[in-house]
């Protein structure tokens, strides 16, 4: 099992929305809608964020550490 994201994120989750909203590029729509689900505590840990978003655990991992 996958372990539980840990991370503080500074921003609130409407401005989280709303950066979201601006993306243009895939990649980092991606990385701020991991963010925003994290935020909202959607998933138990990192493993199922990761399946949801498509995306190894190793790169959810990497995000959350150039966060």
């Amino acid at each position: 099992m996958g372990k539980k994201a840990d991370i503080k994120i500074k921003e609130g989750l409407s401005e989280l929305e709303q950066l979201y909203k601006k993306q243009k590029n895939s990649r980092k729509k991606l990385r701020v809608k991991s963010l925003i689900l994290t935020k909202k505590k959607k998933f138990s840990n990192r493993t199922l964020l990761a399946e949801h978003l498509g995306v190894s655990p190793k790169t959810l991992y990497t995000w959350t550490l150039n966060y």
